[in-house]
Protein backbone atom coordinates (compact mmCIF):
# COMPACT_ATOMS: atom_id res chain seq x y z
CA UNK A 1 0.00 0.00 0.00
CA UNK A 2 2.87 2.30 0.92
CA UNK A 3 4.91 1.72 -2.32
CA UNK A 4 0.95 2.16 -4.12
CA UNK A 5 0.64 5.61 -2.40
CA UNK A 6 4.07 6.68 -3.70
CA UNK A 7 4.04 5.75 -6.92
CA UNK A 8 0.83 7.82 -7.23
CA UNK A 9 2.44 10.82 -5.99
CA UNK A 10 5.56 10.23 -8.07
CA UNK A 11 2.74 10.16 -10.94
CA UNK A 12 1.01 13.68 -10.00
CA UNK A 13 4.34 14.95 -9.70
CA UNK A 14 5.32 13.88 -13.04
CA UNK A 15 1.77 15.78 -13.99
CA UNK A 16 2.11 18.90 -12.56
CA UNK A 17 5.41 19.00 -14.24
CA UNK A 18 4.01 18.27 -17.37
CA UNK A 19 1.51 21.13 -16.87
CA UNK A 20 4.66 23.09 -15.90
CA UNK A 21 6.05 22.62 -19.34
CA UNK A 22 3.07 23.12 -21.07
CA UNK A 23 2.65 26.24 -19.97
CA UNK A 24 6.25 27.04 -20.27
CA UNK A 25 6.05 26.44 -23.85
CA UNK A 26 2.88 28.62 -24.36
CA UNK A 27 4.18 31.17 -23.13
CA UNK A 28 6.90 30.93 -25.66
CA UNK A 29 4.62 30.30 -28.47
CA UNK A 30 3.25 33.52 -27.49
CA UNK A 31 6.31 35.29 -27.98
CA UNK A 32 7.02 33.94 -31.12
CA UNK A 33 3.53 34.60 -32.43
CA UNK A 34 3.54 38.07 -31.46
CA UNK A 35 5.97 39.94 -33.99
CA UNK A 36 4.91 43.27 -32.50
CA UNK A 37 6.52 42.95 -30.05
CA UNK A 38 9.74 42.73 -31.69
CA UNK A 39 8.98 46.31 -33.07
CA UNK A 40 8.45 48.04 -29.81
CA UNK A 41 12.15 46.59 -28.13
CA UNK A 42 14.78 48.73 -29.20
CA UNK A 43 16.55 46.09 -28.95
CA UNK A 44 15.54 43.46 -31.33
CA UNK A 45 15.31 47.09 -34.16
CA UNK A 46 18.95 48.91 -33.57
CA UNK A 47 18.38 52.34 -35.59
CA UNK A 48 22.12 52.03 -36.73
CA UNK A 49 22.85 51.06 -39.91
CA UNK A 50 24.67 47.82 -40.32
CA UNK A 51 28.13 48.12 -41.25
CA UNK A 52 30.37 44.55 -42.07
CA UNK A 53 32.52 43.20 -39.38
CA UNK A 54 35.60 41.10 -39.81
CA UNK A 55 35.39 37.74 -39.61
CA UNK A 56 31.36 38.09 -39.81
CA UNK A 57 29.28 34.79 -40.23
CA UNK A 58 27.68 36.03 -43.31
CA UNK A 59 25.93 34.18 -46.24
CA UNK A 60 28.08 32.60 -49.12
CA UNK A 61 26.25 32.76 -52.72
CA UNK A 62 22.24 32.96 -53.07
CA UNK A 63 20.30 33.01 -50.18
CA UNK A 64 16.52 32.05 -49.52
CA UNK A 65 14.94 34.99 -48.15
CA UNK A 66 11.51 33.67 -46.74
CA UNK A 67 9.66 37.09 -45.34
CA UNK A 68 7.67 37.66 -41.82
CA UNK A 69 4.36 36.63 -43.55
CA UNK A 70 5.60 32.95 -44.36
CA UNK A 71 7.21 32.66 -40.83
CA UNK A 72 3.52 33.64 -39.51
CA UNK A 73 2.37 30.25 -41.28
CA UNK A 74 4.39 28.30 -38.90
CA UNK A 75 2.29 25.15 -37.98
CA UNK A 76 1.38 25.11 -34.79
CA UNK A 77 3.09 21.97 -33.61
CA UNK A 78 6.27 23.36 -34.85
CA UNK A 79 6.07 26.48 -33.11
CA UNK A 80 5.96 24.75 -29.59
CA UNK A 81 8.68 23.17 -30.82
CA UNK A 82 11.65 26.21 -31.43
CA UNK A 83 11.27 27.52 -28.25
CA UNK A 84 12.44 23.75 -26.23
CA UNK A 85 15.01 24.84 -24.94
CA UNK A 86 16.62 21.28 -23.75
CA UNK A 87 18.02 20.18 -26.85
CA UNK A 88 21.82 19.72 -28.03
CA UNK A 89 24.35 18.56 -30.27
CA UNK A 90 27.70 18.15 -28.32
CA UNK A 91 30.21 21.15 -28.15
CA UNK A 92 32.62 19.90 -31.15
CA UNK A 93 29.55 19.61 -33.35
CA UNK A 94 28.10 22.88 -32.87
CA UNK A 95 32.03 24.55 -32.69
CA UNK A 96 32.41 23.06 -36.64
CA UNK A 97 28.89 24.01 -37.97
CA UNK A 98 30.27 27.61 -36.58
CA UNK A 99 33.20 27.41 -38.02
CA UNK A 100 32.59 26.43 -41.34
CA UNK A 101 29.72 28.83 -41.30
CA UNK A 102 32.45 31.20 -41.26
CA UNK A 103 34.09 30.11 -43.65
CA UNK A 104 36.78 27.81 -42.57
CA UNK A 105 37.28 25.29 -44.94
CA UNK A 106 37.37 21.48 -43.69
CA UNK A 107 40.81 20.87 -43.67
CA UNK A 108 40.69 24.03 -41.68
CA UNK A 109 38.46 23.48 -38.95
CA UNK A 110 40.81 22.11 -36.76
CA UNK A 111 42.61 25.59 -36.34
CA UNK A 112 39.56 27.27 -36.40
CA UNK A 113 38.26 25.83 -33.23
CA UNK A 114 41.65 26.07 -31.32
CA UNK A 115 42.25 29.36 -32.53
CA UNK A 116 38.80 31.28 -31.73
CA UNK A 117 38.39 30.33 -28.23
CA UNK A 118 35.93 32.75 -27.42
CA UNK A 119 33.65 31.92 -29.94
CA UNK A 120 34.34 28.30 -30.12
CA UNK A 121 33.31 28.30 -26.16
CA UNK A 122 30.32 30.40 -27.25
CA UNK A 123 29.22 27.77 -29.49
CA UNK A 124 28.11 25.24 -26.86
CA UNK A 125 27.86 27.82 -24.04
CA UNK A 126 24.10 27.37 -24.02
CA UNK A 127 24.19 23.79 -22.95
CA UNK A 128 26.08 25.70 -19.94
CA UNK A 129 22.59 27.06 -18.87
CA UNK A 130 20.70 24.57 -20.11
CA UNK A 131 22.11 21.23 -18.59
CA UNK A 132 23.45 23.32 -14.66
CA UNK A 133 20.21 21.78 -13.45
CA UNK A 134 21.91 18.31 -13.97
CA UNK A 135 25.15 18.83 -11.87
CA UNK A 136 24.25 16.85 -8.80
CA UNK A 137 27.61 17.47 -6.68
CA UNK A 138 26.69 21.99 -7.33
CA UNK A 139 23.40 21.70 -5.60
CA UNK A 140 23.11 23.92 -2.53
CA UNK A 141 21.85 27.48 -1.54
CA UNK A 142 25.57 29.21 -3.18
CA UNK A 143 24.85 27.05 -6.46
CA UNK A 144 22.50 29.50 -9.12
CA UNK A 145 22.89 27.48 -12.07
CA UNK A 146 19.99 24.96 -11.31
CA UNK A 147 16.91 26.98 -12.69
CA UNK A 148 18.51 29.05 -16.22
CA UNK A 149 17.69 25.93 -18.93
CA UNK A 150 15.18 29.11 -20.03
CA UNK A 151 18.49 30.78 -21.19
CA UNK A 152 18.99 28.48 -23.89
CA UNK A 153 16.88 30.36 -26.16
CA UNK A 154 17.14 31.99 -29.79
CA UNK A 155 15.31 35.16 -29.56
CA UNK A 156 17.81 35.91 -26.42
CA UNK A 157 20.74 34.62 -28.41
CA UNK A 158 19.82 36.90 -31.07
CA UNK A 159 19.27 40.12 -28.58
CA UNK A 160 22.62 39.18 -27.65
CA UNK A 161 24.21 39.58 -30.75
CA UNK A 162 22.62 42.77 -31.44
CA UNK A 163 23.80 44.18 -28.20
CA UNK A 164 27.55 43.11 -28.52
CA UNK A 165 27.45 44.67 -32.27
CA UNK A 166 26.56 48.02 -30.21
CA UNK A 167 28.77 47.42 -27.23
CA UNK A 168 31.47 46.54 -29.92
CA UNK A 169 30.98 50.03 -31.79
CA UNK A 170 31.11 51.81 -28.34
CA UNK A 171 34.94 52.45 -28.04
CA UNK A 172 34.41 52.31 -23.70
CA UNK A 173 33.13 49.63 -23.67
CA UNK A 174 35.64 47.70 -25.94
CA UNK A 175 38.41 49.55 -23.61
CA UNK A 176 36.55 47.86 -20.51
CA UNK A 177 36.56 45.08 -22.10
CA UNK A 178 40.13 44.14 -22.03
CA UNK A 179 40.41 42.30 -25.17
CA UNK A 180 37.61 40.51 -24.78
CA UNK A 181 35.31 39.81 -27.91
CA UNK A 182 31.58 39.99 -26.96
CA UNK A 183 30.32 39.66 -30.57
CA UNK A 184 32.16 36.33 -31.43
CA UNK A 185 30.54 35.14 -27.87
CA UNK A 186 27.09 36.29 -28.66
CA UNK A 187 27.67 34.81 -32.79
CA UNK A 188 28.43 31.37 -30.84
CA UNK A 189 25.93 31.17 -28.51
CA UNK A 190 22.97 31.93 -31.46
CA UNK A 191 25.23 29.30 -33.67
CA UNK A 192 24.41 26.90 -30.77
CA UNK A 193 20.69 27.38 -31.55
CA UNK A 194 20.38 27.04 -34.85
CA UNK A 195 22.63 23.69 -35.18
CA UNK A 196 19.43 22.71 -32.75
CA UNK A 197 16.99 23.11 -35.27
CA UNK A 198 18.76 20.65 -38.36
CA UNK A 199 19.66 18.05 -35.72
CA UNK A 200 16.02 17.77 -33.85
CA UNK A 201 14.24 18.17 -36.78
CA UNK A 202 11.33 15.87 -37.36
CA UNK A 203 11.48 15.21 -40.87
CA UNK A 204 15.12 13.30 -40.51
CA UNK A 205 17.40 15.10 -37.33
CA UNK A 206 20.38 12.96 -37.12
CA UNK A 207 19.81 13.45 -33.02
CA UNK A 208 16.03 11.84 -32.85
CA UNK A 209 17.15 7.96 -31.70
CA UNK A 210 14.22 5.73 -30.49
CA UNK A 211 17.26 5.10 -28.00
CA UNK A 212 16.70 7.65 -26.19
CA UNK A 213 12.61 7.92 -26.05
CA UNK A 214 11.78 9.54 -28.91
CA UNK A 215 11.59 8.67 -33.09
CA UNK A 216 11.96 11.34 -35.11
CA UNK A 217 11.64 13.74 -32.17
CA UNK A 218 8.11 13.47 -32.66
CA UNK A 219 7.70 13.53 -28.47
CA UNK A 220 9.97 16.30 -27.14
CA UNK A 221 9.23 15.05 -23.60
CA UNK A 222 9.89 11.52 -24.20
CA UNK A 223 13.41 12.41 -24.61
CA UNK A 224 15.92 10.93 -22.36
CA UNK A 225 19.33 12.59 -21.64
CA UNK A 226 21.34 9.82 -20.34
CA UNK A 227 21.31 7.66 -23.61
CA UNK A 228 21.06 10.96 -25.68
CA UNK A 229 24.26 12.21 -24.11
CA UNK A 230 26.13 9.02 -25.12
CA UNK A 231 24.87 9.44 -28.24
CA UNK A 232 25.82 13.14 -28.63
CA UNK A 233 28.91 12.37 -27.33
CA UNK A 234 29.56 9.26 -29.73
CA UNK A 235 28.81 12.09 -33.03
CA UNK A 236 31.17 14.76 -31.40
CA UNK A 237 33.68 11.72 -31.69
CA UNK A 238 33.15 11.23 -35.08
CA UNK A 239 33.04 15.26 -35.57
CA UNK A 240 36.91 14.84 -33.97
CA UNK A 241 37.73 11.92 -36.17
CA UNK A 242 36.31 14.06 -39.30
CA UNK A 243 38.27 17.06 -39.02
CA UNK A 244 41.77 15.85 -37.27
CA UNK A 245 41.38 17.22 -34.21
CA UNK A 246 43.54 15.21 -32.99
CA UNK A 247 46.40 17.76 -34.23
CA UNK A 248 44.92 19.92 -31.69
CA UNK A 249 43.64 18.50 -28.70
CA UNK A 250 45.76 20.21 -26.07
CA UNK A 251 44.70 23.50 -27.44
CA UNK A 252 40.90 22.87 -27.63
CA UNK A 253 38.84 25.52 -25.80
CA UNK A 254 38.00 25.15 -22.28
CA UNK A 255 35.08 27.95 -20.47
CA UNK A 256 38.19 29.23 -18.43
CA UNK A 257 39.44 32.46 -18.20
CA UNK A 258 41.20 32.34 -21.88
CA UNK A 259 38.37 32.23 -23.45
CA UNK A 260 35.81 33.84 -20.93
CA UNK A 261 37.28 36.41 -18.79
CA UNK A 262 35.87 38.36 -16.50
CA UNK A 263 34.25 40.75 -19.05
CA UNK A 264 32.94 37.98 -20.92
CA UNK A 265 30.51 36.87 -17.52
CA UNK A 266 29.12 40.93 -17.09
CA UNK A 267 28.38 41.11 -20.80
CA UNK A 268 25.59 38.22 -20.50
CA UNK A 269 24.80 39.30 -17.60
CA UNK A 270 23.90 42.68 -18.87
CA UNK A 271 22.57 40.99 -21.97
CA UNK A 272 20.06 39.24 -19.74
CA UNK A 273 19.19 42.82 -17.94
CA UNK A 274 18.61 44.56 -21.45
CA UNK A 275 16.88 41.67 -22.69
CA UNK A 276 14.15 41.38 -19.70
CA UNK A 277 13.72 45.39 -19.80
CA UNK A 278 12.15 43.93 -23.70
CA UNK A 279 10.57 40.46 -22.54
CA UNK A 280 9.76 41.04 -18.92
CA UNK A 281 9.11 37.10 -18.80
CA UNK A 282 12.10 37.01 -19.57
CA UNK A 283 14.41 36.74 -16.08
CA UNK A 284 17.77 38.30 -15.95
CA UNK A 285 20.36 36.88 -14.21
CA UNK A 286 23.34 37.15 -12.50
CA UNK A 287 27.23 37.33 -13.03
CA UNK A 288 28.19 34.76 -10.71
CA UNK A 289 25.60 32.57 -12.30
CA UNK A 290 26.58 32.51 -15.70
CA UNK A 291 29.83 32.10 -14.42
CA UNK A 292 29.10 29.00 -12.31
CA UNK A 293 27.30 27.66 -15.25
CA UNK A 294 30.86 27.85 -17.66
CA UNK A 295 32.75 26.20 -14.52
CA UNK A 296 29.73 23.42 -14.30
CA UNK A 297 30.16 22.82 -18.35
CA UNK A 298 33.52 22.52 -18.11
CA UNK A 299 34.54 19.20 -17.14
CA UNK A 300 31.31 17.58 -19.67
CA UNK A 301 33.21 19.57 -22.19
CA UNK A 302 36.44 17.95 -21.12
CA UNK A 303 35.39 14.82 -21.28
CA UNK A 304 33.87 14.99 -25.12
CA UNK A 305 37.29 16.08 -26.07
CA UNK A 306 39.14 12.99 -24.57
CA UNK A 307 36.56 10.50 -25.60
CA UNK A 308 37.45 11.76 -28.91
CA UNK A 309 41.07 11.24 -28.57
CA UNK A 310 40.16 7.85 -27.22
CA UNK A 311 38.06 6.76 -29.98
CA UNK A 312 41.13 8.32 -32.81
CA UNK A 313 43.53 6.00 -31.09
CA UNK A 314 43.94 3.30 -33.65
CA UNK A 315 41.62 1.48 -36.44
CA UNK A 316 39.90 -0.54 -33.74
CA UNK A 317 38.59 2.14 -31.45
CA UNK A 318 37.14 4.16 -34.49
CA UNK A 319 35.82 0.81 -36.37
CA UNK A 320 33.94 0.73 -32.65
CA UNK A 321 32.97 3.90 -33.03
CA UNK A 322 31.29 3.16 -35.54
CA UNK A 323 29.55 0.49 -34.94
CA UNK A 324 28.36 2.46 -31.94
CA UNK A 325 26.89 5.34 -33.87
CA UNK A 326 25.21 2.78 -36.11
CA UNK A 327 23.31 1.48 -33.10
CA UNK A 328 22.37 4.58 -31.92
CA UNK A 329 20.97 6.14 -35.32
CA UNK A 330 17.79 6.71 -36.07
CA UNK A 331 16.17 3.73 -38.34
CA UNK A 332 16.05 6.25 -41.55
CA UNK A 333 19.74 6.19 -41.80
CA UNK A 334 20.63 2.99 -43.78
CA UNK A 335 23.15 1.09 -42.52
CA UNK A 336 26.97 1.78 -43.53
CA UNK A 337 25.34 5.57 -44.73
CA UNK A 338 26.35 7.48 -41.18
CA UNK A 339 29.03 9.67 -42.74
CA UNK A 340 26.99 11.02 -45.68
CA UNK A 341 23.97 11.61 -43.51
CA UNK A 342 26.16 13.28 -41.12
CA UNK A 343 27.81 15.48 -43.77
CA UNK A 344 24.33 16.35 -45.29
CA UNK A 345 23.23 17.35 -41.69
CA UNK A 346 26.42 19.69 -41.37
CA UNK A 347 26.01 21.37 -44.51
CA UNK A 348 22.37 22.08 -44.29
CA UNK A 349 23.07 23.30 -40.73
CA UNK A 350 25.86 25.72 -42.17
CA UNK A 351 23.12 27.12 -44.94
CA UNK A 352 20.62 28.05 -42.18
CA UNK A 353 23.48 29.83 -40.08
CA UNK A 354 24.80 32.16 -42.65
CA UNK A 355 21.26 32.67 -44.11
CA UNK A 356 20.21 33.26 -40.32
CA UNK A 357 23.18 36.48 -40.21
CA UNK A 358 22.40 37.48 -43.54
CA UNK A 359 19.21 38.81 -42.18
CA UNK A 360 20.07 40.01 -38.74
CA UNK A 361 23.37 41.74 -39.05
CA UNK A 362 23.15 42.32 -42.74
CA UNK A 363 19.45 43.37 -43.63
CA UNK A 364 18.51 44.52 -40.25
CA UNK A 365 15.94 41.70 -39.77
CA UNK A 366 15.00 41.48 -35.95
CA UNK A 367 15.94 38.60 -33.89
CA UNK A 368 11.98 36.99 -34.11
CA UNK A 369 11.50 37.13 -37.71
CA UNK A 370 14.98 35.61 -38.69
CA UNK A 371 15.07 32.67 -36.67
CA UNK A 372 12.02 32.09 -37.53
CA UNK A 373 12.85 32.21 -40.90
CA UNK A 374 15.83 29.79 -40.24
CA UNK A 375 12.95 27.33 -39.41
CA UNK A 376 11.52 27.40 -42.48
CA UNK A 377 14.73 27.38 -44.35
CA UNK A 378 15.81 24.21 -42.14
CA UNK A 379 12.17 22.56 -43.64
CA UNK A 380 12.88 23.33 -46.88
CA UNK A 381 16.38 22.05 -46.82
CA UNK A 382 14.82 18.88 -45.60
CA UNK A 383 11.80 18.57 -48.13
CA UNK A 384 14.73 19.12 -50.97
CA UNK A 385 16.42 16.35 -49.35
CA UNK A 386 20.11 18.45 -49.26
CA UNK A 387 19.71 17.71 -45.29
CA UNK A 388 19.73 13.54 -45.28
Amino acid sequence: KRGRKIERERERERERERERERERRERATRRIATPSAESKSPMASPTAPSRRVPCDIRARGPLLLVRWALAAALPFALLCSLASPAYAWGPLSHMSFGCLASGAEPEHVAECIASNATFAVGCDLPDAFGFGAFNVSGQGTAYACSNLTYVHDPYFAGNLVLYAREHMRDPGAVAASQGFDALALAKGFIVHILGDLVGFSTAGGVLCTSEAGTVECADADALQYIPEWGYMSAIDAWVFREYNLSTVYHSLPLPNAKSLPSPAYHFLANGSARYHAATASFAPFSREAAEQCASFWHDNMQYVYDRGMLYAADHASSDFLDRELQWFAPSYIPKGEFDAYMRAQTKCAVQVIRAYFDLLLEQNVGPVAAFNNAAILTQKLYNEGQCR
